[in-house]
């Protein structure tokens, strides 16, 4: 017997090459540094979170998808409305976790990676 899905609740992850995802806040380098725990969790849609849909209210940064594949960075869509960037060819979220260590320091000493996604700003 195959399950079927017809409220649509599974969801397939897929890398996204164009077009722009949304990360909510400022635009800190703070901000653009994954939380080491909480965006590095496996079982958790791991990488720093943005939206596909615009937010209607509050901060937030419009970032160009291609520009982030382009500096090392894959933008994996994890739900409907929901994309992590995550460091490129990180099958054990190593890469991830170094990444997200340089958060507490990253408005003074930010990681290339971090500097990668304010790069891709719009």
């Amino acid at each position: 017997m195959e399950w079927g899905d017809p409220w649509g609740l599974a969801f397939t992850p897929k890398p996204l090459s164009s077009g722009v995802v949304f990360r909510q806040g400022s635009r800190t380098n703070k901000n653009m540094t994954p939380r080491l725990g909480k965006d590095t969790n496996p079982a958790r849609k791991p990488g720093l979170s943005t939206t596909i849909e615009q937010p209607i209210d509050g901060k937030y940064q419009m970032l160009d998808v291609e520009k982030l594949n382009k500096n090392g960075l894959d933008v994996i869509q994890d739900d409907l409305d929901h994309a992590s960037i995550r460091p490129k060819d990180d099958p054990t979220l190593e890469k991830l976790n170094e990444w997200a260590k340089t958060r507490e320091d990253a408005d003074n000493n930010p990681c290339d990676l971090t500097r990668n996604v304010k790069s891709s700003i719009i």
